[in-house]
């Protein structure tokens, strides 16, 4: 029920966040490409994040299952908004992307340690 409930609301932010960014403006369309890269990126910030207080060794066979698909979901995040920026023709707006999805990642990090938290107290 709890991952349900997760996904109605994420699901329904990145829909709405699509909608902003094909229909708006130049501003709040650039400020919805960030947001959604920091949506689509913090799950993959947040997992060395968390998962470095347990790595003790080099990297093992463990910590590459848990870093190879962070780094892949970090680098299509990145292109993914690069190539929204590029079709909304809008790159001297970039400066405005670029806070908006600093903001989204440290949110989105802290919205996973919390998820993270509630899931290992349950």
């Amino acid at each position: 029920m709890f991952w349900i409930a997760g996904a109605l609301i994420g699901g329904g932010t990145v829909g709405w966040l699509g909608h902003v960014v094909r229909h708006a403006p130049a501003s709040p369309g650039s400020a919805a490409i960030g947001a959604t890269l920091g949506l689509l990126s913090g799950e993959a910030v947040s997992v060395p994040l968390v998962y470095s207080s347990v790595w003790d060794a080099p990297l093992d066979p463990y910590s590459l299952a848990r870093l190879v698909p962070s780094l892949e979901q970090l680098v299509l995040g990145v292109a993914a908004v690069a190539v929204l920026t590029r079709l909304r023709d809008r790159p001297r707006m970039w400066r405005l992307t670029v806070l908006a999805a600093a903001a989204s990642v440290v949110a989105n990090v802290i919205l996973w340690y919390v998820v993270l938290t509630v899931r290992l107290s349950l």
